[in-house]
C-alpha cells in the first residue's frame, strides 16, 4: 500500500490501516519540527518517501551486509528515502518503537538540511535528531527533550573531548574511537540550550558568528560566556540535574489528509529490489541481474515490472536492450517521469564510459530531460542530469549555474549534487557560493567518502583564499 500525505509517501506491505497510521504519526512529528522550529507554512520541496519492512531479512535486501539496524536514510541520487522495520507499536495512540525512533532521528536530519541549508556545526547537526528521538507524542500532549540514556551512559564511561573540539570539529574530523562520546556531548550540550528559552533564544547569534567564519569557541564565549573549562564543567552539572524538556499542550494531534492506493502486485517481489538498485550498492551484480529478470519474467505485460527490468538492464546487465524496452514503455505512455529519467541517465552513463560519443549522447540525454522537466519543472534528479550533460569545455554558463543551485534548493540531502554544484562554480571563479554547497556536505552524517571529498575541496578554498590574503613580496 502506497499512503500519500502532505509532507510523506508511505509504503507499507501490511495493509491501509499501517500506511495511513504512520503517514499520520509522520506529519505530527513534522508539525512539532515545524513548530519549534519556526516552519509552519514553510513548503515542502518534495515529499519523502519512507519504506517500512517487516524484518531485518527484508532490510538486508536494501542494505545488503548492514549488520543488526533498525532502519536507514539513505541520500543516494536516484531517490532520497528512509527504510526501517515498522513497529509494532498501534501508531493510532502514538506508541513509538524502535524502528520508529530511528525513523525520526533520521527525518530530523533530513529536515534541518531542508529548511537550514546553510549548515549547522557539527556537534548541533548530531545533537537535534538525539534531542527530539525521545520524543513522547500524545492525543492531548507532546513532551520532547526526554533523558537520552544511551548517550548518558557514554558520558558516564567515558573520558569526555574538550569542549572547544567538540564545538569547532566537524564530524569527519572526530575519530571512531570518540565517536559515542562525542555523540552524548552533542546530545548534552543540544538539549543544554534547546531545553531552556533564554539559551535558546541566544544560539542564532552564536550560528551567525559561526558561519561568518569565528572561531566555534571564541564565538560561544562571546554570546555566553563560558571558556571550554567552564563550558564544560556547567554541562558536567547539568547531566547530575534532573533533565527537564518542554511540553505542550494540545486538544489533538493533526488530521492532514491522507490518500491510500494499493501498489502494483510486482511491487510486493520488486520494490525491494528497485531501492537497492536507486542506492546502487550491490555486491554481486550478476546474481542481482538474474533475480529482477526472473521475477520481473513473472509479469511480461505489468509496467512496473517492466520499467523495474529496464532500470536493472540500463545499470547492471544489457544497456542497449534496456534502452529498447524504455522505448516501449515512452510510445505506451509518453508522460512517464521515471522512465525519461532513466532513459536520460543511461545515456549519461555511456558517455562517461565513450568519450568519443559522449557529445550524441548528451545531446540525446538532454533530450529526454527537457521532456521530464515540463511534466516537473522542480525535480532535482532531472535538473541534477541537464547540468551533467551541460559540462564541457570553458567556463560554465549562467544558466548550467543557476540550474544547479536550484537541484541543490529541492534536494540540499543530497551530497553528489552538492559537489557538482561546488565544483561547477569553483570553475566559475565563485568561491564564496562554492562553500556554501561544500559546507553540509563535509558535515553529512551520511557523507562517507563524499564528505571527505567536500572537506578536501574546502581546504582547496582555504588555501586560495589563505593566498590572495596574503601581501605580495616585494621586488629586491
Amino acid at each position: 500500500m502506497r499512503a500519500e500525505s502532505p509532507h510523506f509517501v508511505v509504503y507499507s506491505a501490511d495493509g491501509e490501516r499501517e500506511a495511513r497510521e504512520y503517514a499520520l504519526m509522520l506529519e505530527d512529528f513534522d508539525g512539532v519540527l515545524r513548530r519549534f522550529h519556526g516552519k509552519q507554512d514553510a513548503p515542502a520541496a518534495r515529499k519523502l518517501p519512507v519504506y517500512l519492512v517487516r524484518d531485518n531479512d527484508q532490510l538486508q535486501k536494501v542494505a545488503p551486509g548492514s549488520g543488526r539496524i533498525a532502519g536507514l536514510y539513505s541520500a543516494s541520487l536516484q531517490e532520497i528515502f528512509i527504510v526501517a522495520i515498522k513497529g509494532i507499536g498501534d501508531h493510532s495512540v502514538l506508541d513509538l518503537t524502535v524502528g520508529d525512533n530511528v525513523v525520526l532521528h533520521e527525518y530530523v536530519h533530513h529536515f534541518i538540511m531542508q529548511y537550514f541549508p546553510d549548515g549547522h556545526p557539527s556537534w548541533l547537526a548530531e545533537g537535534l535528531p538525539e534531542y527530539y528521538s525521545t520524543i513522547d507524542l500524545k492525543p492531548k500532549r507532546v513532551f520532547v527533550g526526554g533523558p537520552n540514556n544511551l548517550r548518558a551512559f557514554s558520558l558516564r564511561q567515558r573520558a569526555w573531548l574538550s569542549m572547544d573540539k567538540v564545538l569547532g570539529s566537524r564530524r569527519t574530523q572526530i575519530d571512531e574511537q570518540s565517536m559515542s562520546v562525542f555523540y552524548g556531548q552533542a546530545w548534552l550540550l543540544t538539549h543544554y540550550v534547546w531545553s531552556n528559552a533564554e539559551r535558546r533564544q541566544k544560539l542564532g547569534a552564536y550560528l551567525d558568528r559561526y558561519r561568518d567564519g569565528e572561531n566555534a569557541m571564541t564565538a560561544w564565549t562571546a554570546v555566553y560566556g563560558d571558556d571550554a573549562k567552564g563550558l564544560e564543567v556547567k554541562l558536567k552539572s547539568y547531566m547530575n540535574t534532573r533533565l527537564m524538556g518542554v511540553e505542550m499542550t494540545r486538544d489533538g494531534p493533526p488530521s492532514p489528509p491522507v490518500t491510500v492506493a494499493a501498489m502494483p502486485v510486482g511491487a510486493d517481489d520488486l520494490l525491494l529490489d528497485v531501492l537497492l538498485l536507486k542506492r546502487q550498492l550491490i555486491n554481486d551484480k550478476e546474481k542481482q541481474l538474474a533475480r529482477v529478470r526472473t521475477v520481473a519474467a513473472r509479469r511480461p505485460a505489468e509496467r512496473y515490472s517492466r520499467l523495474a527490468l529496464a532500470r536493472a538492464e540500463t545499470q547492471l546487465g544489457d544497456r542497449a536492450a534496456g534502452e529498447a524496452l524504455l522505448e516501449k514503455l515512452l510510445a505506451e505512455k509518453p508522460d512517464d517521469l521515471e522512465a525519461l529519467q532513466l532513459a536520460a541517465f543511461s545515456r549519461i552513463n555511456s558517455a562517461d564510459r565513450r568519450p568519443a560519443d559522449a557529445p550524441a549522447l548528451m545531446t540525446e540525454a538532454a533530450g529526454y530531460l527537457g521532456r521530464a522537466n515540463k511534466l516537473d519543472p522542480d525535480n532535482y534528479l532531472t535538473l541534477y542530469g541537464y547540468a551533467r550533460t551541460q559540462r564541457g569545455e570553458g567556463k560554465p554558463t549562467e544558466n548550467t549555474l543557476n540550474v544547479l543551485a536550484r537541484a541543490v534548493e529541492l534536494a540540499p540531502q543530497q551530497p553528489n549534487i552538492r559537489m557538482l554544484a561546488a565544483t561547477t562554480f569553483m570553475a566559475a571563479g565563485s568561491f564564496d557560493e562554492a562553500r556554501f554547497f561544500l559546507e553540509p556536505a563535509a558535515n553529512n552524517p551520511h557523507g562517507g567518502g563524499l564528505a571527505a571529498a567536500a572537506q578536501k575541496l574546502l581546504d582547496q578554498i582555504d588555501a586560495k583564499e589563505a593566498a590572495q590574503a596574503r601581501p605580495a613580496s616585494k621586488p629586491s
